[in-house]
């Protein structure tokens, strides 16, 4: 087999944490892969990783070895993608990643559209909340909100989001006029189990009003999708991307709390891993989400300004 082979193999058993996993993975058997990974580590004269017979654990010289191999397999991909698809029509798979707080924006809608038009590219969705490594994930793209600090990837801002709070016609008739500083004090408010208690007083500016969030007081959910749904229910009051809720307060399901205070905008990202080419595919991809996705909300009028308003405060 050549170097080549071994460093697949080599990566595969890393990601996987076992020779077992990834001889599947490869096709191949556990004894064919642990022969391959002693040959790999004769020809470099050091240990990549230790074995046990249940266990593998990755040396240190074999953590920095395993991203040189990666970027090197990385890179044999990335140039065969360009040789493939450089004069081609759109075609292939498209790896999407995006956070459950998106599963009910426009984002859809906008691939769907994408497809239409180039019908031969199909595609994998990872639905996460948890920020996934582009790279070792093998993910084209990412829909991401807010800032993003790793230099590798390139980012591109397609929508300014506004954060809003909303609670149904009914939760607000019997808790009448509810105050900004009560919000996570009184079991109103409905949150993902991942927001801290120092990120709400960010959010709502707490310290302003002087008064801090106490996290025990609140609704927690470990599903970021469900938040709508249980406000919609009458449980309690949601926080939630405008794009996201759209809909529903056109509809009059939810109803628009503190309509004048302004709460912490974050932007919506379209991001992928920084290289020198990018395959046709993901490039008519890029371009196209950057012209094609709908404008902010003040553009856009997605909620519409004769929507239900309440004037809690």
């Amino acid at each position: 087999m050549s170097k080549f082979i071994r460093y697949q193999i080599f990566v595969s058993i890393v990601e996987h944490g076992s020779l077992a996993k990834a001889a599947e993975q490869l096709f191949s058997s556990p004894s064919t892969i642990s022969k391959q990974l002693s040959k790999l580590e004769q020809e470099l004269e050091t240990k990549l990783i230790d074995r046990t017979t249940h266990t593998v654990a990755v040396t240190d010289t074999g953590r920095m070895f395993y991203q040189k191999a990666k970027d090197i397999l990385n890179s044999v991909e990335e140039a065969e993608e360009i040789i493939k698809y450089q004069t081609k029509e759109p075609e292939g798979k498209l790896v999407v990643a995006l956070p459950q707080a998106l599963l009910k924006t426009p984002i859809f809608s906008l691939l769907k559209k994408f497809s239409e038009r180039y019908p031969k590219i199909q595609y994998d969705f990872r639905i996460s909340s948890s920020t996934e490594n582009l790279v070792e994930r093998r993910i084209h793209f990412a829909f991401r909100i807010g800032e993003l600090k790793n230099s590798n990837l390139t980012t591109i801002p397609i929508s300014k989001l506004e954060l809003i709070f909303c609670a149904s016609p009914g939760y607000i008739k019997k808790h009448g006029n509810i105050k900004l500083r009560e919000l996570t004090k009184s079991g109103h408010l409905i949150i993902p189990n991942f927001i801290s208690a120092p990120s709400m007083n960010k959010i709502l500016n707490l310290s302003e009003l002087g008064t801090t969030a106490d996290k025990s007081q609140c609704h927690i959910t470990n599903d970021a999708a469900t938040i709508d749904e249980l406000a919609i229910a009458g449980l309690g009051i949601s926080p939630a991307l405008d794009i996201s809720i759209a809909q529903y307060i056109r509809e009059g399901k939810l109803v628009r709390l503190f309509p004048s205070k302004k709460f912490p905008a974050p932007s919506l990202n379209l991001v992928y891993h920084r290289r020198e080419y990018l395959p046709t595919n993901m490039r008519f991809f890029k371009d196209f989400v950057k012209k094609e996705f709908p404008k902010p909300l003040s553009q856009h009028r997605r909620i519409s300004p004769a929507g239900p308003i309440s004037r809690a405060n």
